[in-house]
């Protein structure tokens, strides 16, 4: 735990997840990335404790009006924001929601742009990513157009696409698909009893087997035959 004062007579304590902060009420918390990794935010053992110290150790120990901001990377759709947006509406607390990926979405309701995948122009040419953007033009919170980077300064668009390649293995878009049938449950476009795992695996599945069958020459026309197949079979519960 470390202590920084300012001149003002102010100041900031800084301390690790699951470490005790009794005595040091705050007029504001600022939880950063409270799981240290992809291993830890898969664990429900470990999401279960980073928040039952939220609980024991932040909550008793606020001011009568709580200020409080939490930033992290999504890689469970129960994490620790899950988890505190759920506790803040049965709360009652005043809230907000930012969600800027490092590539921009679509504001628009209902639209899923930018659509992000791979492709290989010949059997034996190099695999690249490409991003494909609606034309709605709606901007989010900080004026990008979807398909925009967050920092193009330091990392623009190419650079993300190349980082696509590198962290585009199954787990990694396994986990980005279930997160958005997740959402699509909760606001209703998915029926209650969908099974958010179940349907990412499913499309996992498809998305990989086609990806192999596109390395082995398959046309365009024959990949959309089979999609076309596996949507045909698409569950009930799923729609």
């Amino acid at each position: 735990m470390k202590r920084w004062n300012t001149t003002a007579g102010g100041g900031l304590v800084a301390a690790g997840v699951e470490r005790p902060v009794a005595g040091r009420p705050a007029d504001l918390y600022v939880i950063d990335d409270p799981y240290p990794g992809i291993a830890e935010a898969m664990n429900p053992k470990f999401r279960a404790d980073v928040w039952q110290w939220f609980q024991v150790n932040i909550i008793p120990r606020r001011k009568p009006v709580l200020r409080m901001i939490a930033i992290m990377s999504r890689w469970h759709e129960d994490d620790f924001i899950a988890q505190l947006i759920r506790h803040a509406k049965e709360a009652a607390w005043k809230y907000r929601v930012l969600d800027f990926p490092a590539i921009a979405t679509c504001r628009v309701e209902g639209c899923d742009a930018p659509q992000l995948g791979f492709e290989r122009p010949n059997p034996a040419g190099t695999v690249s990513a490409y991003i494909e953007v609606c034309e709605h033009g709606a901007r989010d919170e900080l004026g990008r157009l979807p398909g925009e980077a967050l920092w193009p300064e330091v990392r623009n668009i190419e650079f993300l696409k190349r980082q696509l390649l590198d962290v585009g293995g199954t787990r990694t878009f396994g986990l980005g698909v279930k997160r958005r049938f997740a959402r699509a449950r909760q606001s209703g476009d998915l029926l209650p009893d969908a099974n958010p795992n179940a349907l990412a695996r499913l499309v996992v599945a498809v998305a990989w087997g086609m990806a192999v069958e596109a390395q082995s020459g398959a046309s365009r026309s024959e990949l959309r035959k089979t999609v076309e197949a596996a949507l045909s079979g698409w569950p009930d519960g799923a729609r």
